[in-house]
This record gives structure tokens, C-alpha cells and sequence, in this order.
């Protein structure tokens, strides 16, 4: 039994060994057999690197941990095919690439392996022809799709050999990118279509393709249709290789062929519902579109003018508001008096804005009876149909309540100090003492010491310290009541004698000697800091 084990135990150790062999030991490479017809027509290389020293028939190529053979077919050759295969298994083709090249990503599993490489010549298998008839080849960009072969062309005749069954399409387009497309291009007599300037042509030997660059000199009708004569204010301008033409609508108008016909379109008042240019839906970017003009030509285009639609405007104040037609910063005033307002807007622009006036606010705002909601700085954006029906109600802001904000030192906020209401409104602040006047529509306030420092910086509402919104931060929340007394140090908690100051507007300001602040004008009997000297009433 012990025998049995020890044979097993040395069985394990062979395989693991055999395997750590494979994979190139300590080195982690993996080693592959790599099977070449012809070195003079294959380049192989290992991630990328300079291609391997091989020689016909088979190669042990070790390839690092996780990496790739790159198998490439040199100037003037392709490659057939390539396939991979293990012990005992079928081959299996491998992708390449415009029959160039190939890449293949081996892994420590790949031990082993086979990769088989067939090759061949273009001079030898492209044994058929086509005929290539080009008027101007300085125009004509032509390749061999298949094996992106770019065809070396001149004028007149050109006989190209290709693979059969292999190289069977020939794309042709225009030589020079953003000049004007092939004119026509015919393959036995047969006109080929374009797409979008490109020809694509399915070879066979023998074949006839003749290409035509240069456009005729002839004059092309060029028709406009519209689907009502209302609409043909669309068009705004009409141009003809840069220059304006106004007779377009003309029975008689023509263009050259080869010249380039730009429409501009009026898209303030009218919507372009569609555009066909010879029986073609175009998609139109922005406000413009431009047509290469080949033979004649005919133009539909179907339009609608924007409607003018019409709401009521209800307000009881006018002045405790603004009302926009559109963006409120394109500061486009719509005037309004009190009771009902008509309003006329296009069916293009049916968006408003409605803000609130210094000092007032908007209580409510309703559509056909609908409740709207509110921006968070009390503005309202609206969307307008035709026949609305909105009506607003507002009051003015009534700030009976007082607060007082004393600031030890705005200097300490490097950065700057905001101070704000609900609203998002902004109030300034001075060091020392500010009051505040507010109504509980404010609440709550927030403020912030932009580049204080967190850790030092104390807050206190009627003595209490207060928490910041976040931790580490420098800017805090706060709901006042009337009469309530905000403390901001930014510099740091002031305690006893060293919190009492001169007050900034010179009226005197009394402290004890815990650093609380007295109001009251007869002082009972104690020691007190008065305008920053200890004074003892008795």
C-alpha cells in the first residue's frame, strides 16, 4: 500500500513538472508551435516586439504570461489562413484582418498548441483582371476593400488584377476630403449609387467600371415645391457656391452642375416639418443644409408658420412682481396691470418667468385652477398653452421682527461671508453688531465663513453654542425668533474680559466679568466692563 502511494506521489510531481516545463519554468512564458509555409512572406512577432527570427515549417515561440503573437503578411503578400489547434482537436480559423494580419493571446492553458500560417503572393493568385476607366485620376481615390489595397490610377484605362472570390469589392469616392463627390460612376454600362459620396462596386473579372470626376457644363433645372404657398418664407436665403440668388423660385432657375446649393431656413417663425431633395428625406443640423447639385433637381419642402397663442393674466399687484417672456436674463419684460391681462406669444416661445419684487413675495400661482410650485428663490417658470389661464397672488413682505447678529471679525473669513435667507436672498453683514429685521418666512437662515477655520470658529444663539451643518465645516443653520441675539466668533469662543469691546457706533457697551453683555440702564451694584475699562458701581 505504501508502494501504491509513493508511485502516486511521484506521478503528481511529474505532471506538475511536465506543466511548469510548458509554461517555461520561473519565467511563466508559454510555449507554442508555430507552423509557417513561407518566412520570406510572414512576419511573427511576440507583443508587438521585433519580428522572430524563423525559418519554414515548425517554430517553438514562447510568449510571456497573459501575451500575444502578432502573424503579419509582408508588402506584396496575404495570408490564406490561419488556424489553431491542440493535440487531438480540430483546427480552428483564426480572425484576420483585411487578410493581413492576426493576433492571437495565449495563456498558460495554451501549452502546446499549434498555430498553422498559409500565405501567398498578390502576384501570383491575383491571376484575373477588371477595367478601371478614370477621366481625371487626380480626383479618384480607389482601393480594394478586402485587402485595403489603395489602386495607383491614371487617366484613361487602367487594367487591375484582383484575387477572385477574395478581393470583390472596389470602393471609389473623391480624392480630396471636402471637395466636390464623384460625379457618376457606371459599372457596365449601369449606373453604381452613391451613399454619401462613396461608390461601392461588386467586382467580377472582366468587368467595366468607368468613373467620371469632372461634371458636365450643363445647366440643371433646380424646382422648389412647398406644401402651401404661406410657408415660403421658411426659406430665407438661398446660395449658390457662396453667392446669394433671389430668383430660385424662378419656373426657368437652373444651376451648374457641380455647384453647391445652400438653403437657409427662417426657423423664428416657421417649422420645418420636413425636406426632400429628389424624392430623399434630408435631416436638417441647425438652420441650414447643403446640396451638391449633379443633374436636375427638385426641392419639397413642408412647412408650418408658428401660431400666435393667447392667455389671461390675472395679478392683484403688478408691482410686486416681474413677468419674463422666456429667460429672465434676456430681460424681456412683459407689462402687466392689475386684474386681467391678455397676453400673445408665438407657439416657438411659450416659456415665462415670474419673479417676486424687492421686498415682496408670490403666495400662489395657478394654471386653469392647477397649483404651481415655487423655485427655491420664489420664482415661478412656466410653460404657457394656448388659451391659459393663470392667475397670481401676492403681498409685500412685512419684516416686524428683529434680531441682533454680532460678527467678532469678518477679516478671519479670508475667503468671504455670506449671510442668507430661505430664499436664497443675501444680506450683508458688517463686524460688531448688525440688526437684522425679518418675518418667520426667512427662516431658516444659513451663513457661511468661507476659509475660517473649523475647529476654532463658535457660534451662539441667545448663549447657546450652535452645531454646524456638517462636521468640520464653517457653515451653519439657524431659525431666529424676535428678539433673539446671534453670536458668529469666527475667531473663537470669547470668554470673561476678553469678549468686551468698543462698540462700533460708539454708544457704550457693558459687560460682567463673565464676559455676558448687560442691557439694562441702571446697573445694580457689582464690577463691569464698560467701554473696555473695569468700572465698580456702588
Amino acid at each position: 500500500m505504501r508502494k501504491l502511494y509513493s508511485i502516486m506521489l511521484l506521478a503528481v510531481m511529474l505532471l506538475l513538472s511536465v506543466n511548469t516545463f510548458a509554461q517555461g519554468g520561473d519565467d511563466k512564458e508559454t510555449a507554442i508551435k508555430v507552423n509557417v509555409d513561407d518566412v520570406s512572406r510572414v512576419a511573427v512577432r511576440v507583443n508587438y516586439g521585433q519580428p522572430l527570427d524563423l525559418q519554414n515549417g515548425e517554430n517553438t515561440v514562447k510568449v510571456p504570461q497573459y501575451g500575444s503573437i502578432q502573424i503579419e503578411a509582408k508588402t506584396g503578400c496575404f495570408l490564406l489562413g490561419v488556424t489553431r489547434s491542440k493535440l487531438g482537436e480540430d483546427p480552428v480559423d483564426q480572425p484576420i484582418s483585411y487578410h493581413k494580419s492576426c493576433s492571437i493571446y495565449v495563456t498558460n492553458l495554451d501549452a502546446g498548441i499549434s498555430v498553422d500560417v498559409e500565405s501567398g503572393t498578390f502576384e501570383e493568385y491575383r491571376d484575373v483582371s477588371f477595367t478601371l476607366k478614370v477621366d481625371d485620376a487626380s480626383k479618384v481615390r480607389a482601393s480594394l476593400a478586402e485587402t485595403q489595397t489603395n489602386l495607383s490610377l491614371q487617366n484613361g484605362d487602367n487594367s487591375i488584377k484582383f484575387v477572385d472570390e477574395l478581393e470583390n469589392t472596389l470602393m471609389i469616392g473623391s480624392a480630396g476630403y471636402g471637395g466636390a463627390p464623384i460625379y457618376k460612376v457606371t459599372q457596365d454600362g449601369k449606373d453604381i449609387p452613391s451613399t454619401d459620396g462613396e461608390y461601392r462596386v461588386t467586382l467580377t473579372p472582366n468587368t467595366v467600371v468607368s468613373v467620371q470626376a469632372n461634371y458636365p457644363d450643363v445647366d440643371c433645372p433646380v424646382k422648389f415645391n412647398f406644401s402651401d404657398e404661406a410657408i415660403k418664407g421658411v426659406i430665407s436665403k438661398v446660395m449658390v457656391d457662396g453667392q446669394e440668388v433671389n430668383n430660385y423660385l424662378a419656373s426657368n432657375f437652373t444651376v451648374k452642375a457641380g455647384k453647391k446649393i445652400s438653403l437657409n431656413f427662417n426657423t423664428n417663425d416657421y417649422a420645418l416639418d420636413e425636406l426632400k431633395i429628389n424624392g430623399k428625406k434630408i435631416t436638417i443640423y441647425g438652420i441650414s443644409y447643403d446640396y451638391l447639385v449633379a443633374d436636375e433637381t427638385t426641392i419639397d419642402v413642408k412647412a408650418h408658420k408658428y401660431a400666435m397663442l393667447h392667455a389671461k393674466v390675472s395679478v392683484d399687484t403688478p408691482a410686486n412682481v416681474t413677468f419674463y417672456h422666456g429667460q429672465s436674463y434676456q430681460n424681456k419684460v412683459v407689462s402687466l396691470v392689475a386684474g386681467e391681462n391678455n397676453i400673445e406669444f408665438g407657439e416657438r416661445n411659450k416659456y415665462f418667468e415670474l419673479k417676486p419684487a424687492s421686498g415682496c413675495k408670490i403666495n400662489s400661482v395657478k394654471i386653469d385652477g392647477v397649483l404651481q410650485s415655487a423655485s427655491y428663490d420664489g420664482s415661478y417658470q412656466l410653460n404657457l398653452t394656448d388659451g391659459a389661464n393663470v392667475e397670481i397672488k401676492t403681498s409685500k413682505i412685512v419684516r416686524d421682527k428683529k434680531a441682533t447678529i454680532v460678527i467678532d471679525d469678518l477679516s478671519a473669513s479670508p475667503y468671504g461671508f455670506n449671510f442668507e435667507r430661505a430664499d436664497h436672498s443675501t444680506i450683508t453683514m458688517n463686524t460688531g453688531d448688525n440688526t437684522l429685521m425679518f418675518t418667520s418666512d426667512d427662516n431658516p437662515f444659513r451663513f457661511s465663513a468661507h476659509g475660517a477655520d473649523a475647529n476654532t470658529m463658535v457660534v451662539k444663539l441667545n448663549g447657546q453654542k450652535v452645531a454646524s451643518i456638517y462636521p468640520n465645516s464653517t457653515s451653519y443653520e439657524v431659525t431666529l425668533q424676535d428678539g433673539d441675539r446671534l453670536e458668529i466668533n469666527i475667531k473663537g469662543d470669547p470668554t470673561g474680559i476678553e469678549a468686551v469691546r468698543q462698540s462700533a457706533n460708539g454708544k457704550s457697551e457693558v459687560y460682567r466679568l463673565d464676559g455676558t453683555r448687560v442691557n439694562e440702564t441702571k446697573l445694580p451694584r457689582g464690577i463691569y466692563i464698560i467701554n473696555g475699562k473695569k468700572v465698580i458701581i456702588k
